[in-house]
């Protein structure tokens, strides 16, 4: 149930309202009648507001007022006139929009031009990842071109801090849903990029949380596209696999002296109405031409890999989806994951043990040995105080098992009176 605040605002972008000689806001008792109403027959559902044409799933650009599949379009159309090229023309001025960005590898090109893909389709997705840009060093372009993939979303860019505690990220990312923005950039992060809150987002086409200092909730439209920044960052933890990153390399010791010919943000908001046309026509190509065999969906984001993926892989360009697999590939938490696994192994084979056995067997053990190698590694997880904190181990073994890296997975057996048996098993 929307709050009386939110739907005055939702309605207020549609609709002017006349009292006498002058406007107003809406009435509160007709929007306390509207919420009152359990449903509204013939009605339909308001998921959203378009901000700017879109594109469905068949191909077809949306261009015109109307709702379109629970979205409401509030824009002007003469703003957005249609893309004179061809699909082929369209992409390679896109590819001319980013060329002086330092990007890292030729994936990472084609990983910025699905966001930039990403941002005009993502009303009508149900789900999409979140973007990341990172940088080594201080002046690489990353908010520059975070911004750019914002203005491609809508006329709003306004760049956010992202908060060190749990809460006050939870609130920000509310807030923006419930404002309804088409795009939310956190700039310059800090730390590795994790959150739950934002990993259950990404992967859901509404996001429901009580509002802060109300005992109401709100449920919420996913349909944001959320993109980070930040220098030897990474998406950590759930988002590994719900972040698509775009690294930049400038390869020089002060990026901040580099000099450029063109500036792409200004080109973009000068004329954005184009711009936005010219990236549906990519992707209004590829969805109405062939299409693509044999691309693998990514988990919970099957229509972005169709439609976003799916179009820069017709193109010939790397797979973005790459940039996604990375991450995963490159998690800390796996990486010793898979090295506890493979020392585990080859301290006790597939013998089913307790964490108590464990535990004792590699207590008194030799440094340089395999059980001291492996009592290391626990320490790093299970670490208090130089000693293995055992139910510190139980609670990460546990939340591992089954999880396969190199070929091996912890996989436990009936509990017995000294505890769950633990075994390291080949797939």
């Amino acid at each position: 149930m929307e709050s009386a605040p939110r739907l005055g605002y939702l309605i207020s972008q549609v609709a002017r309202w006349h009292y006498g000689d002058s406007f107003g806001s809406p009435d509160v008792p007709v929007l306390q009648g509207v919420m009152a109403a359990s449903a509204w027959p013939g009605v339909p559902e308001l998921v959203g507001l378009l901000h700017q044409p879109t594109i469905d799933a068949d191909g077809n650009i949306i261009a015109s007022a109307g709702n379109h599949a629970g979205m409401e379009a509030c824009f002007d159309p003469a703003a957005f006139p249609e893309y004179a090229g061809t699909a082929a023309e369209a992409l390679q001025e896109l590819r001319r929009l980013i060329r002086e960005f330092p990007f890292a590898s030729v994936l990472d090109e084609s990983a910025a031009l699905s966001a930039i893909l990403t941002a005009v389709a993502r009303p009508m997705l149900p789900t999409a990842p979140a973007y990341l840009v990172a940088a080594h060093d201080l002046g690489s372009g990353k908010s520059f071109l975070a911004e750019l993939f914002a203005l491609f979303a809508g006329e709003d860019e306004t760049m956010r801090r992202w908060a060190q505690r749990a809460e006050e990220q939870d609130k920000s990312l509310l807030a923006a849903l419930m404002e309804a923005k088409p795009s939310c950039v956190f700039d310059n992060l800090m730390h590795h990029w994790q959150s739950p809150t934002l990993a259950a987002i990404l992967t859901s086409p509404t996001y429901s949380d009580r509002i802060l200092g109300q005992s109401a909730s709100a449920s919420v439209s996913t349909r944001c596209l959320f993109i980070a920044t930040g220098n030897n960052i990474k998406p950590a933890k759930d988002l590994s696999r719900r972040v698509v990153t775009v690294e930049l390399d400038a390869k020089c010791e002060n990026p901040l002296l580099r000099e450029f010919s063109g500036d792409p943000v200004a080109e973009v908001r000068a004329n954005r109405g184009r711009w936005v046309m010219c990236a549906l026509t990519v992707l209004q190509a590829y969805l109405q031409g062939a299409g693509v065999s044999g691309l693998q969906p990514v988990a919970s984001f099957g229509e972005w890999s169709r439609v976003v993926r799916g179009a820069l892989v017709a193109a010939g360009l790397p797979d973005p989806g790459r940039a996604l697999v990375r991450n995963v590939e490159g998690d800390d938490d796996r990486d010793h994951l898979g090295h506890v696994l493979q020392v585990w192994r080859e301290c006790f084979g597939d013998e089913p043990l307790t964490l108590r056995d464990v535990l004792q067997a590699t207590g008194t053990a030799a440094p340089s040995s395999p059980l001291g190698e492996l009592r290391q590694l626990l320490i790093e997880v299970a670490g208090e105080r130089g000693e293995i904190s055992a139910q510190k181990l139980g609670n990460w073994v546990g939340s591992r098992a089954g999880r396969v890296v190199e070929g091996l997975r912890f996989v436990g057996l009936s509990r017995t009176r000294t505890g769950v048996p633990w075994s390291v098993a080949k797939v």
